[in-house]
């Protein structure tokens, strides 16, 4: 539940912004707006992987635990 709530608010934020940045362009004639480049990979580190890893089992596990909880 907690991750559906907090994916919607990221959602609406981003939503948010780019609505911002589309009315700064109308009223700015001098504002560029520029698409973010797609298909950008990242690269991480074993060690980045592993540590986000357990930090989603956590949270999991976190989550079960609010569930029951209710």
């Amino acid at each position: 539940m907690f991750m559906e709530v907090l994916v919607v608010a990221v959602v609406v934020e981003m939503q948010n912004v780019a609505s911002d940045m589309r009315c700064s362009a109308v009223e700015n004639p001098d504002y560029v707006l520029v698409e973010p480049e797609m298909g950008l990979e990242v690269e991480f580190r074993d060690e980045e992987v592993e540590e986000a890893s357990k930090e989603r089992e956590a949270l999991k596990e976190r989550s079960k635990e609010v569930d029951e909880s209710m």
